[in-house]
């Protein structure tokens, strides 16, 4: 859901202001601290590309005679935090991904899910829907055009893929899925690059006839340390192209023996966004590790935090902080059994309770099952 101009005539007081973030704020809090299936259909942090003409899942079944691969997966949990009524069980999500190769060099890929909406009912939505193209003998650089899961960030789109049940802070304000082209391939044996224009985030069609540009250049100094530095900037205003969000990137991640770790920074600006016409600014950071302790048993850390300067994106002037620990069980391949609890803080009472109060801190927790196929 596009932000509206707050330059619009239909803004005329400070208070409406304050509700139209609040709107915004609504959707996007979803994504880091609400039942996953309540967020599902909202999407998440995408992983980075992956150029599905040289790469099949390891859990892909794959019929070599028409040349079809398919893998997916079903997610379930439990879910309950201390200041609301909620406490439910929920199948939150079905995925069916498929892909199919054409002629060595050609491929198309959707990713249909089967989605737990807010009142429990169930919908369809196309996750990712793309035909990509090797532009090379070696597969290596390959051009993408469709719907795909937008190339920044830390944390993983799909739950199966994930290190806990939540989103970190910084998934707050980043793009799930993008509609356009893409381009991607490596530079050297170390250094990959990928560039896109797209229609603006999260949208099929485009709410203005401006697009959205972005670029990642990720570099592996090796299998314990590799940098990523994402940009993405263009106008997500509806009917506004004088507006632009601008949002730097970076990105750490390795393993060291039996822990893996990653630690994510962002800074963003909107210009022109603000109650005078000016820039509204935000940044977020997040460490996480997770500690393979046992065959199958692992342990996850991460703590975040959110600088909302302007209040735009909680539709609140605060800095919230995040904890969360998550241990959690593999005992075959595929299946994931987890449990997460999570602390939530801010400077400002911003977490709202079923009376309508407000409080500055809030616990939650999940018990979470998924299998991959």
């Amino acid at each position: 859901m596009a932000q509206q101009n707050s330059q619009s005539s239909s803004i005329t007081s400070y208070t409406e202001f304050e509700i139209l973030k609040a709107e915004v704020a609504l959707l996007r809090s979803k994504l880091s601290d609400e039942p996953r299936q309540s967020v599902a259909s909202i999407g998440d942090v995408a992983p980075r590309p992956v150029n599905p003409l040289t790469t099949v899942p390891p859990s892909a079944n794959t019929n070599p005679k028409n040349g079809f691969t398919f893998n997916g997966f079903v997610d379930g949990s439990s879910y309950q935090d201390n200041r609301s009524s909620l406490a439910t069980f929920g199948l939150n999500q079905v995925e069916v991904n498929a892909t199919k190769e054409f002629a060595d060099r050609v491929s198309a890929r959707a990713d249909i899910e089967y989605i737990s909406g807010l009142d429990g009912s169930f919908s369809f939505d196309v996750e990712q829907g793309f035909v990509s193209i090797a532009l090379d003998k070696n597969n290596s650089f390959a051009f993408t055009f469709g719907k795909f899961n937008a190339p920044i960030g830390l944390e993983a789109v799909d739950p199966h893929e994930m290190w806990q049940y939540s989103w970190g802070l910084t998934a707050t304000t980043l793009p799930s899925n993008l509609t356009g082209f893409m381009l991607s391939g490596p530079l050297t044996s170390s250094l990959t690059l990928t560039a896109y224009a797209t229609n603006g985030w999260d949208l099929n069609a485009d709410n203005n006839k401006g697009k959205t540009i972005g670029a990642l250049a990720e570099y592996s100094f090796s299998e314990q340390f590799s940098l990523s530095v994402g940009v993405i900037s263009g106008p997500e205003q509806d009917t506004v192209e004088s507006s632009n969000r601008s949002m730097l990137d970076f990105v750490g991640s390795g393993k060291i023996g039996p822990v893996e770790y990653g630690a994510e920074y962002l800074t963003g600006v909107e210009t022109k966004l603000s109650l005078t016409g000016g820039d509204t600014k935000w940044n977020s950071g997040l460490l996480s590790a997770k500690w393979n302790f046992a065959p199958g048993w692992a342990l996850l850390t991460r703590v975040s935090q959110f600088n909302d300067m302007d209040g735009i994106w909680s539709g609140f002037t605060q800095r919230q902080q995040e904890m969360t620990f998550s241990p959690s069980y593999s005992p075959v391949t595929g299946l994931t059994l987890l449990a997460e609890i999570r602390f939530d803080k801010s400077n400002q009472p911003s977490f709202e309770d079923v009376d309508g109060n407000f409080s500055d801190n809030k616990t939650s927790s999940a018990l979470e099952i998924t299998y991959a196929f």
